[in-house]
């Protein structure tokens, strides 16, 4: 595997332990991430700079790192650990739309 895939992996997973602290704290409701996330999703959708020079798959790439941060909130109130990566990325991959 790709070491940069791993990096990034560390990363996705580092993001979504502060998303959980976040929330167990009662700094930011779920409903707070889940606008800020909202809010970077459309930032990415509405790039100018990228219109027609990206693939679909280029862009579906950009936006998992939302996605993800988006399954992991709310995941965690209840004392649960953090779902592994993996299982986090496959939702994912079965949830996006064609």
């Amino acid at each position: 595997m790709n070491t940069a895939n791993l990096q990034l992996e560390g990363i996705y997973t580092v993001l979504a332990a502060l998303i959980q602290a976040l929330e167990k704290k009662e700094i930011l409701s779920s409903e707070d991430l889940l606008a800020a996330l909202d809010e970077a999703e459309r930032t990415i959708e509405t790039d100018g700079r990228r219109s027609g020079d990206i693939s679909h798959a280029n862009l579906e790439a950009i936006r998992f790192p939302v996605r993800y941060m988006k399954a992991v909130v709310g995941r965690g109130r209840d004392g649960a650990p953090l779902p592994a990566f993996g299982e986090v990325a496959t939702s994912i991959g079965r949830r996006k739309p064609d």
